[in-house]
């Protein structure tokens, strides 16, 4: 019995290794077939030379509220040279620790721009300008649609009323809290979901982030871990049931 026992433990542990290495496996190669097509595409020419460096990122997630800032973008383009414009970037990076004063207040802002990152379950819905013009704008019969009225204005998307941005904001916190419910759980998909999201908002306060919209990304983690502690709020929910009705 205690040799089947631990067998069955065993046989437990190699299968939950073989999915979390299959898993890994199938992002490595995804990811590499999917920079293979890109490299290798033939639609669009690619000049390399005028790519953005990481650094570029970094320092721009360090101002203001660490989102989008355009004098960056206006310095890297003037910068024809690669390392140049690299080493521009280096030298922002370091003015701009210099410039926090102290440790603490480097940390007071990753705090606020992890809020930031986090606050809206709108995700910047409309706020970046007119991005979505419907063919029939002035068709009265779509526009009276209940998704037409809940997601745009006169068939537009844009910053809505307060009362589609309240139901938004309100599930996002279902959403967030349902996540902390696996905050326990032990099993290796929570923890691979826990830390792919701890990895995805580390990145944010790293670069360009400041703002909801960039969750986005990895928007299905959340959705995911969000599910599982769903279900497990459920269950206690049961529990609690299931004694009171036999006391």
């Amino acid at each position: 019995m205690i040799t089947t026992g631990l067998s069955n433990i065993r046989y437990k542990k190699d299968f939950k290794v073989s999915q979390l290495l299959l898993t890994v496996i199938v992002l490595i190669v995804s990811f590499g077939c999917i920079k293979f097509t890109i490299n290798n595409q033939k639609f669009i020419k690619v000049d390399n030379s005028k790519s953005e460096p990481l650094t570029h990122f970094v320092a721009m997630g360090m101002i203001r509220s660490g989102g989008y800032h355009l004098p960056d973008v206006q310095m890297d383009a003037r910068i024809s040279n690669p390392q140049k414009r690299n080493q521009a970037n280096i030298k922002l990076i370091k003015k701009r620790l210099t410039d926090f004063g102290s440790p603490f207040n480097y940390e007071k802002f990753l705090i606020r721009k992890q809020i930031n990152n986090t606050a809206d379950g709108t995700f910047a819905w409309g706020v970046d300008g007119i991005f979505l013009k419907p063919y029939s704008s002035n068709n009265k019969k779509l526009n009276d649609t209940f998704a037409r009225k809940m997601f745009s204005k006169n068939g537009v998307a844009a910053p809505n009323d307060y009362e589609y941005m309240f139901l938004v904001q309100f599930v996002w916190i279902i959403v967030l809290f349902m996540c902390l419910m696996c905050v326990t759980n032990s099993s290796w998909i929570v923890q691979l979901l826990k830390y792919g999201i701890v990895g995805f908002f580390i990145f944010l306060l790293i670069f360009e982030g400041g703002r909801s919209r960039y969750v986005i990304q990895f928007l299905s983690l959340i959705i995911l871990l969000s599910g599982i502690g769903f279900e497990k709020f459920i269950d206690i929910l049961n529990t609690k049931s299931s004694n009171t009705g036999v006391n």
